[in-house]
């Protein structure tokens, strides 16, 4: 089958492209390995940036959020955000943008997984992607928005997990319109409220090599060691949703190597990965998709290369240092009597891991 655009990937990123791209009138294929709807592990934070984009699709957030709290062992801090963000479950929020592109005449196919792909060799031939079903897609331009194909199909050694992320709904634990993060040493795990009087709770854990092969046990231990932090109180005070916590070994963070392939447009986790103590990941994808379509329409993958390491270089740097002070076994503590000493220091950090 051939089409204008093939985009391999359908997170939030490879969504928001789809739909730029059918917007202008393109024929687009999006092929997802996974299906709508389903649970990811993601903090589901959505930053201010990503409300409007939202709102033009007729998306409706689950929960708005207005306060941060930082909960450390021995202190706590509070700031209303510079700007009032939400929350969506990522369940519901794939879902919503796959079926807004499917309305656009977006073709969807689900459990579709990438068996090969023949790169053309100059420019102006075709790129040919064969499914495992032996199914084949055609276009002069491919968008890849998944950084786990790269690894298969060229050969690259798996990267070092250096973190076990982890996730669960949980109901019975009260919260307002407020993002808690839990800062425990080694580790930072973030609350909000998800509607329906659930809460998602997502966060990261630091692992050698060994417990990365064994990530449940890896948390499991983690939740026994830190039993009498007050992260661990909150979880004995509600129910878990889901019949146990979803987990999966992270490679570390920053921008990703990419192949100079002709025409191709590499976005997503295929690009680059911010931390997630920013918050900013889903709209960072949400908006890095549109880039990449609006430069795809253009023919341009060299000057997307480059506006996209201009826009969000600097956020992933700064972000990757918010992260390891997170993780840091004593300095998060100066963090709220740096904040309320300060204040410029939070509003910064804020504005400078977004638009």
């Amino acid at each position: 089958m051939k089409t204008d655009f093939i985009i391999i990937g359908g997170g939030v990123t490879g969504l928001s492209a789809a739909i730029r791209l059918s917007e202008a009138g393109a024929d687009v294929i999006l092929l997802e390995a996974g299906d709508y709807p389903s649970h990811k592990v993601c903090g589901e934070f959505l930053s201010p940036e990503a409300l409007p984009l939202l709102d033009k699709w007729e998306i409706a957030p689950a929960a708005k959020v207005t306060t941060l709290k930082l909960i450390l062992p021995k202190r706590q801090w509070s700031a209303a955000l510079p700007q009032a963000a939400a929350t969506m479950p990522r369940y519901c929020l794939d879902d919503a943008l796959a079926q807004h592109a499917k309305k656009n005449s977006v073709q969807i196919k689900t459990c579709a997984k990438v068996e090969r792909i023949d790169i053309p060799k100059s420019e102006g031939q075709h790129f040919n992607v064969f499914l495992t079903t032996g199914e084949q897609y055609t276009s002069s331009t491919l968008l890849v928005s998944t950084g786990r194909l790269m690894n298969s199909l060229t050969g690259q050694k798996m990267p070092k997990f250096r973190y076990i992320g982890a996730k669960a709904h949980f109901e019975g634990i009260a919260m307002s319109d407020e993002l808690a993060m839990h800062l425990i040493p080694g580790a930072y795990f973030g609350m909000a409220p998800i509607g329906a009087n659930r809460v998602n709770i997502a966060g990261l854990i630091t692992c050698s090599q060994e417990e990365a092969r064994h990530p449940r046990a890896t948390l499991s231990a983690f939740l026994e060691r830190h039993r009498a932090s007050s992260f661990v109180k909150t979880l004995e005070r509600g129910h878990c949703l889901f019949n146990d916590w979803m987990v999966g070994p992270v490679p570390e963070f920053g921008i990703r190597r990419q192949h100079l392939w002709p025409n191709t447009f590499f976005l997503g986790d295929a690009a680059g990965v911010i931390p997630p103590a920013t918050g900013n990941g889903l709209a960072m994808g949400l908006t890095s998709g549109i880039l990449a379509a609006d430069y795809a329409l253009k023919g341009q993958p060299q000057t997307y290369r480059k506006h996209w390491k201009a826009i969000y270089a600097p956020r992933i740097s700064k972000g990757i240092l918010l992260h390891r002070l997170f993780l840091a076994r004593r300095l998060p503590g100066a963090i709220p009597i740096l904040c309320q000493t300060f204040p410029f220091l939070y509003d910064y950090v804020f504005r400078a891991t977004r638009g």
